[in-house]
């Protein structure tokens, strides 16, 4: 596959998941998601599209309260968006945030005060002058 070809699926694929989600056609919304991934693979980068997908569907299952899984998700979208947007981002923010009420949820008020300290010790560590 080349880039060109690639380039074609991720915007035939994006459409489709928006259109998929719109409808709460979730299933689909899945199936498009596992085949982002695989294409991601191919390309060696993650598009801002799949990151959105993957987030879409981290609060489907927040919804469903499947929150180990909502909680796994929201992780590696944090982590995907640090390294392509920067830690200072408003989409990082938005993340961490989600991530934090999951935690909670999952495991109380002390261990998500912890993981959150512990966050912002990390970011401050990597981005002092915007700290």
């Amino acid at each position: 596959m080349n880039s060109v070809e690639a380039k074609f699926l991720s915007i035939d694929g994006e459409k489709r998941a928006v259109a998929a989600f719109q409808r709460q056609d979730y299933c689909t919304v899945k199936d498009l998601l596992v085949k982002a991934l695989k294409e991601v693979q191919l390309l060696g980068q993650l598009p801002q599209w799949v990151i959105d997908l993957v987030d879409a569907l981290a609060t489907i299952y927040c919804m469903e309260r499947r929150y180990d899984q909502a909680e796994l998700l929201y992780a590696n979208t944090l982590i995907a968006r640090e390294k392509i947007l920067g830690f200072n981002h408003p989409d990082v923010i938005d993340n961490l945030q989600k991530l934090a009420i999951i935690i909670r949820e999952r495991h109380g008020d002390n261990v998500a005060t912890k993981t959150i300290a512990f966050r912002a010790r990390y970011l401050a560590i990597q981005s002092p002058a915007s700290i």
